[in-house]
């Protein structure tokens, strides 16, 4: 014993195993039913110092959470399901104390596996728990697709038992410094994108909402095998079930050329049919600023294009971007401003072009089918 507490050099746990289950009724979990804990309705007193342990170790330990509550968001199937959460984890760390209702530690590697598949193969950092705030700073997470590095990570809810609906409970905020963000990663712990294994080069990033209702902005990145570089910043609402998502992106000067685009593409939209982009506008590099609204069935696309070549403004609806079986569909207005068709389309014997279209497309198998409703041509 100290001034202030227990303290303990080291302490070992093997084999453990945690298993919380939230339930209906009077508890709103097994534990707080097992020790008849009345249910919190305000945050306890912060109080004195109850142990400090200097250095910890962890192996074989499993967590479990069920959820036996009605569920609030659909699993789609792929990823971590939240409400069946089942893992198994090794975890070093020091510096663990309990003080003023907060636990403070620092982790020095955390490794884990969970049942979706999922796979932490590193992850360390400085952490504060308690008073309905969960806070992480200079947290590393190195998984097989991704490199995180996370200057401050925080976590705000009522109650622990906010985690047994973490999509809906659990505000997140966090502060993203340079990393390497591979899409599968966001799969398992998102439950979205399945099926794309694109990896991003991110700059920085700032996110803050709960998983189904979230903003983000200053998304630096540039797409690590075609090369296309840009800003991006947005919000969405109804994930993980992202048939039904609301979504809003403002793009901000994204850099690419034909073949760049459609590898990323075809990274992104494996499915889609989407037609081969790199036999037109051969060396020519393009910068777009767009904005883009709506479900992923049914969005809609305003966007100006600049090059060497010319000037694109654009203003679209892309339908059956998710069900692609049923063919993509565009239709909308294309206006243009001293474009260089001969440098877009090699051998075309035209000059700069200026010019205001109505058009309609659909892009089914590989096929393509256009169709122009009106065209104004000022100059050629």
């Amino acid at each position: 014993f100290g001034g202030g507490g227990i303290h303990i050099n080291r302490v070992n746990v093997s084999d453990a195993m945690l298993h919380i289950a939230a339930e209906p009724g009077e508890y709103p979990t097994n534990l707080e039913r097992m020790f008849r804990m009345p249910a919190q309705t305000e945050t306890p007193e912060p109080g004195p110092e109850i142990f400090r342990i200097r250095k910890v170790r962890i192996r074989n330990f499993r967590f479990r959470l069920s959820n036996f509550m009605e569920a609030l968001s659909v699993y789609p199937g792929y990823g971590i399901n939240y409400d069946d959460i089942d893992l198994t984890a090794d975890i070093n760390g020091h510096s663990l104390r309990f003080s003023g209702g907060r636990m403070y530690g620092v982790a020095d590697k955390v490794t884990l596996t969970e049942k979706s598949g999922y796979r932490l193969l590193r992850a360390s950092g400085r952490c504060v728990a308690g008073q309905g705030k969960t806070l992480v700073e200079n947290f590393r997470l190195l998984d097989p697709w991704s490199k995180l590095n996370v200057k401050s990570f925080s976590m705000t809810y009522d109650s622990p038992a906010a985690f047994n609906n973490f999509i809906e409970e659990v505000l997140m905020e966090c502060e993203l410094r340079r990393s390497e963000i591979g899409v599968p990663t966001l799969k398992y712990l998102a439950g979205m994108a399945d099926g794309i294994d694109a990896r991003l080069d991110v700059r920085g990033c700032r996110f803050k909402g709960y998983v189904n209702d979230f903003r983000f902005d200053g998304l630096n990145f540039t797409d690590m095998a075609s090369g296309v570089s840009g800003e991006i910043g947005g919000d969405a609402i109804g994930l993980p079930d992202i048939g039904r998502m609301m979504a809003s992106l403002k793009i901000k000067d994204l850099e690419f050329d034909s073949a760049g685009l459609t590898s990323m593409l075809s990274q992104w939209l494996p499915d889609a049919g989407l037609p081969d982009l790199s036999e037109y506008a051969p060396g020519v590099r393009f910068s777009l600023d767009a904005d883009i609204e709506g479900p992923p069935d049914r969005l809609r696309l305003d966007a100006l294009l600049h090059s060497s070549a010319g000037d694109i403004r654009i203003g679209t609806d892309i339908r059956n971007l998710m069900d692609s079986s049923r063919g993509i569909e565009i239709s909308g207005v294309l206006d243009t401003y001293g474009l260089g068709l001969g440098s877009i389309v090699p051998g075309l014997p035209f000059g700069d072009c200026t010019l205001e279209a109505r058009a309609s497309a659909r892009l089914d198998n590989g096929m393509s089918r256009i169709r122009i409703d009106t065209l104004g041509i000022s100059s050629v």
